[in-house]
């Protein structure tokens, strides 16, 4: 009885086209016989040139991928194109995809985007992913995340893997218009992982491990990543490596480690062959071998990477030695001994350098003597020791090696004198021969200073003055300077002689601060020299003479002579004022209310004025109630400023007793009364106050003035003087009475 397929042959031969498509997809499916592209090509051939647009579709993939066909992209773009023109959606996807990479047409991305979006509007997932793609990249269109992502979503939907895995990408990094979101990011990379996606699983793993936009879980995040790498994504198998190698949230594992930049070395990735090379030639997790060392390293530094260059550099090297080459030896040795080695494992530099100079290495025989020589000095002879630390300090016939210097110069200062441990101190201080070190370079300087050299007990007392290496402390910076003074150091003088002055670490006493200014001064020191004469002022001001305290606090506040110091200064200027007959007080609040001299305190003015004003001299309770009538203190007081003009009225002072008359006429500080005030202008005008002759004058204009004092002679007299003052009134009265 004949086979399914033999009845499917004998209807197609008849050109039946269902079993045309049936037996092409047994051919290509392989299904019930051996599988038969070329034959399956045949069959869907014939079936395409009776229209049928699925059999069109797959010879085009079939011709696409070179299967049972020879590839010819122009014939696969053929074929596409008659599928899609019969209405076969999936053809409109591979259409705008040949017209985006330029396969069997021309390359034309606007083009290609006119395609996927008809297929993306057919709900394809692929056309839609592609599409998403297009708007991601700015090809055949303007770039636009949001669209990017919302096609995306669409293709996701119908669990397109990589939208899915685009979508993560998204959200990890934020785009125009779109929030980062780490929740999101993990939720779309996880189902991307799920569908198969090596990367959005290396994604996922990595998210999960460091817990980032989900609960932290190591174990599950090491299985991604484990799943990523066995697909051979790259940056799983490097991160997988860091994990076990450096025991990221585990035990450090070597043979994993070793297994995965194995693979990813063996993928190509420099930077793994790098680090596996660097396993080889350390040892580490591994057996020490140089050949594989040499065999990856080599293989990194061909693809350009510098550090593997350098690493297979010194590789070479440390073979070469390990055979027996001499100057191998003496430089691996010479490099141990300078720290300058690219890689991580020690090697026994003084065997290597041995080995060498038993060969008559020169440079090793050299060394190697001084490594002799800094044998006897570690035994207790500290000059050898010193030499050998300059020597190792400055590289002279040793490789520079800063932590042996220092060690060679704190052994010799150890055991030597004075000027050995002043030397090192020094050393230290300008971070020559060692590094800088200023605690340390206190700590010589001290054990120099106790044998008594007097330049050491000043630069301590600095030291100790400034805080400089060492805790401030004022008291023990005296000692240190009084020890150098006795000694007749005349900086130390000065020094202390300023410490006396100002009260710093010592009780302040201006007769002692004078004793040792003179000293430092006979010696020519030109600070003391300048600081003489205020020496003596701070000494006639610490006495009580007032013109002295004003001078030195004038000083302090304009820093003229000596740092500036307002605080200081105002102390000094204060200190004069309770002394100072009420002008000098009055001065005083001048000056703190213009802000002359001293800064500008409008509190300050006001107390020192009104202290002038109690004086009860009428002059200075006028100018205080002027000020206080003005606002000049910060705000106007009009009550005070009416009480002190009173004050100053009553001893017939006749600006205050226009001032009273102004303000009573106003109701400024009292009840308006502008009978009372033509009282007081009266009585100022009897002093020849103009002032009070123009507001007569006005008061007259206005009909104010009542019937005796209108008839007073004068009146024209007051109102030509409230004219020639410019008031608006008078100018026009005069005008009209000629």
């Amino acid at each position: 009885m004949p086979t399914a397929v033999e009845w499917f042959i004998k209807a197609a031969e008849q050109g039946n086209n269902d079993a045309q498509q049936e037996l092409a997809r047994i051919y290509d499916a392989g299904t019930e016989v051996t599988r038969d592209p070329a034959e399956a090509a045949k069959w869907y051939r014939k079936a395409a040139l009776q229209g049928d647009a699925s059999a069109m579709h797959r010879l085009g993939e079939m011709y696409y991928q070179g299967d049972g066909v020879p590839l010819d992209y122009s014939q696969a773009f053929k074929f596409y194109a008659a599928s899609a023109s019969s209405g076969f959606d999936r053809a409109l996807t591979k259409l705008g995809l040949m017209h985006l990479r330029g396969e069997g047409t021309a390359k034309n991305p606007f083009e290609a985007v006119q395609w996927l979006r008809k297929a993306a509007e057919k709900e394809d997932p692929e056309g839609e992913y592609l599409l998403g793609n297009a708007y991601k990249n700015g090809e055949g269109l303007d770039q636009d995340m949001a669209q990017a992502a919302e096609w995306f979503s669409k293709a996701a939907i119908q669990n397109h893997p990589l939208a899915q895995y685009q979508l993560g990408l998204i959200y990890e990094s934020g785009a125009v218009g779109i929030s980062k979101n780490d929740t999101l990011a993990f939720e779309y990379f996880s189902k991307a992982s799920d569908g198969g996606c090596a990367e959005a699983a290396y994604k996922a793993g990595m998210m999960q491990f460091y817990g980032q936009g989900t609960r932290k879980n190591p174990e599950r995040g090491m299985s991604l990543l484990e799943t990523a790498a066995q697909q051979n994504n790259l940056g799983s198998q490097l991160l997988l490596f860091n994990i076990y190698k450096e025991g990221l949230g585990r035990t450090p594992d070597p043979a994993k480690a070793f297994k995965w930049i194995y693979r990813a070395a063996q993928s190509g990735s420099p930077t793994a062959q790098l680090k596996l090379g660097e396993l080889y030639a350390n040892g580490d997790g591994v057996a020490l071998n140089y050949l594989e060392a040499l065999k990856w390293l080599t293989k990194s530094s061909d693809q350009g990477d510098k550090d593997a260059a350098i690493l297979l550099k010194e590789a070479t090297l440390r073979k070469a030695a390990k055979d027996g080459d001499p100057d191998a030896e003496y430089r691996v040795g010479k490099m141990q001994l300078e720290g300058s080695s690219a890689l991580k494992t020690n090697v026994d530099a003084i065997t290597f350098l041995e080995k060498s100079a038993q060969q008559k290495h020169p440079e090793a025989e050299k060394l190697f003597s001084q490594l002799r020589l800094e044998k006897e000095a570690s035994q207790g002879n500290s000059d050898a020791a010193f030499q050998i630390g300059w020597k190792y300090a400055h590289g002279e016939g040793v490789p520079t090696d800063p932590k042996k210097a220092e060690q060679m110069f704190n052994e010799a200062a150890e055991h030597g004198n004075a000027a050995d441990q002043n030397r090192l101190a020094q050393m230290y201080l300008d971070g020559n021969g060692v590094g800088k070190n200023v605690s340390v370079a206190i700590k010589w300087l001290i054990k120099a200073a106790e044998h008594g050299n007097r330049d050491d007990q000043f630069r301590i007392g600095e030291r100790y003055a400034l805080g400089d290496g060492v805790k401030n402390d004022m008291p023990e910076a005296a000692r240190w300077f009084r020890k150098a003074a006795e000694q007749g150091h005349e900086a130390a003088q000065w020094m202390l002689a300023d410490m006396y002055n100002k009260g710093e670490g010592v009780p302040k006493d201006s007769a002692e601060a004078a004793k040792w200014i003179e000293k430092s001064a006979s010696q020519g020191n030109k600070k003391a020299l300048l600081s003489m004469p205020l020496i003596l002022l701070t000494k006639d001001a610490e006495q009580g003479n007032r013109e002295a305290q004003f001078k030195l606090g004038i000083k302090f506040t304009q820093g003229d002579g000596v740092p500036k110091d307002p605080d200081r200064g105002l102390k000094w200027i204060e200190m004069s004022g309770d002394q100072s007959p009420p002008e000098e007080q009055l001065k005083i609040g001048m000056m703190f209310l213009n802000g002359t001299i001293v800064f500008k305190n409008p509190s300050k003015a006001k107390q020192w004025c009104t202290r002038a004003a109690e004086s009860n001299i009428p002059e200075y309770q006028y100018r205080l109630s002027e000020l206080l009538a003005s606002g000049a203190f910060g705000s106007t007081d009009s009550l005070e400023a009416y009480t002190w003009a009173c004050k100053a009225a009553e001893q017939g002072y006749p600006q205050a007793q226009y001032l009273v008359g102004r303000m009573t006429y106003y109701g400024q500080g009292t009840a308006k009364n502008p009978s009372a005030a033509i009282q007081y202008f009266l009585k100022a005008e009897e002093q020849q106050d103009t002032d009070a002759q123009a507001a007569l004058g006005l008061m007259y204009i206005k009909y104010e003035l009542d019937s005796t004092v209108s008839k007073n002679p004068k009146v024209k007299y007051w109102v030509r003087i409230a004219a020639q003052k410019g008031i608006a009134e008078a100018v026009q009265y005069q005008r009209d009475h000629p």
